[in-house]
């Protein structure tokens, strides 16, 4: 009998300290698990053309589509101030 509860309380401590040192790790479980995704954000979509898209800073980000082309005679194809900081992705050809 005396070895049953040695045995019993051998359990019990190893739960215990199992127990322990889950809960030691639950925090960065938890944290890792976690992700807090930045805000949703449209693309303004440049379409096909023929002559200069003038990018406009209230329409940023863009995005011009694969099988779009934006093709000039002269001048840019894509045109926007240097004093804004830009983000266009092209998948087209401009």
């Amino acid at each position: 009998m005396h070895q049953i509860s040695s045995v019993r309380v051998a359990r019990r401590r190893w739960l215990a300290g199992v127990s322990a040192r889950a809960l030691l790790c639950a925090p960065v479980a938890l944290a890792a698990g976690v992700s807090l995704g930045s805000a949703a954000q449209a693309q303004t979509i440049i379409p096909s053309g023929s002559t200069t898209y003038n990018l406009n800073p209230a329409n940023n980000p863009f995005q011009i589509l694969n099988g779009s082309t934006i093709a000039t005679v002269t001048g840019d194809g894509v045109h926007g101030s240097n004093a804004t900081p830009w983000t266009l992705t092209n998948y087209g050809v401009v």
